[in-house]
């Protein structure tokens, strides 16, 4: 093979391997209707910590989940178990659930198998309304805090307030 062509083989090599991993590495798919997210009522608590989100204090709340996990999510090609749960809370409302997925397969001779590695499951209620129509697929987990719960006291990093006046 001539110079030049395997040069035009390696970056068309290396754009196709740049559109799969673009297609594996950041969702964002939308359904009106709401997607169908896992239930944490009654699930055990693991962990209640504050984090920042967008600048803003939001409650992140994991769960345990029980073995086998019961939360699968099935898209075209795409089947996975979730291995980890979240909530996360604003102004007293939960508006994401998201978590840790691995994909697998079934096999009529083998049952169940597991392959490729996880991913990040994320869903928002961006408009309040009780549905999650925002479904975000990533490598690690991305959450972003709806425009309608960025409340002023929630702020984490704020303008200092300006310094008190002396009397007299």
């Amino acid at each position: 093979m001539r110079p030049g062509k395997q040069i035009f083989a390696l970056v068309l090599i290396a754009v196709i391997a740049g559109d799969a991993y673009a297609q594996d590495g950041f969702t964002k798919s939308l359904k009106p209707s709401g997607w169908k997210v896992p239930n944490v009522a009654g699930l055990k608590v693991l962990d209640e910590k504050s984090i920042a989100v967008d600048g803003y204090r939001v409650k992140q709340i994991s769960y345990k989940l029980p073995d086998p996990a019961p939360f699968t999510f099935s898209r075209p090609n795409t089947k996975c178990e979730f291995k980890s749960i979240s909530t996360y809370v604003a102004a007293g409302e939960v508006f994401a659930i998201g978590g840790d997925c691995v994909q697998f397969g079934t096999d009529p001779r083998h049952g169940k198998f597991y392959f490729g590695g996880k991913g990040n499951f994320s869903f928002f209620d961006e408009d309040g309304d009780g549905k999650f129509e925002t479904l975000i697929r990533s490598g690690f987990p991305m959450v972003f805090l709806p425009e309608r719960l960025r409340r002023p006291a929630d702020l984490i990093f704020r303008e200092p307030p300006p310094p008190a006046k002396k009397p007299g």
